[in-house]
């Protein structure tokens, strides 16, 4: 019983730390995951070490549940048909952009 105790105390406290010394960051990328676009947008926000990030996909084809049942989902669309990714931290928001370069300079800032 021990060995748990030991192995589990410097993850809760790593993981204490990492919530209070890192803002959170919220990511929306607004398009079809189907599509080309979309997925380099997915792959750009994956290759950069973000542990306090939260990730949404908004499927902006069709209807989509997510977007219902959050309000704050409805206004982030796709701009230009194309899929556009939102950053925010610290309450505050980039402004949207569909360039995989200019969303990896948003999340390195």
């Amino acid at each position: 019983m021990e060995k748990i105790g030991g192995l589990a105390v410097p993850e809760m406290v790593a993981a204490f730390t990492l919530y209070h010394d890192t803002p959170m960051q919220q990511i929306v990328i607004a398009g079809d995951p189907t599509q080309d676009d979309t997925q380099a947008m997915l792959r750009c926000v994956q290759s950069v070490f973000l542990p306090n990030k939260i990730l949404i996909v908004r499927h902006t084809s069709g209807d989509s549940y997510l977007a219902s049942q959050l309000q704050s989902l409805k206004p982030l669309q796709s701009v230009d048909g194309k899929a556009t990714a939102y950053v925010c931290k610290d309450f505050t928001c980039s402004l949207p952009t569909t360039d995989v370069s200019k969303l990896r300079q948003q999340l390195s800032s």
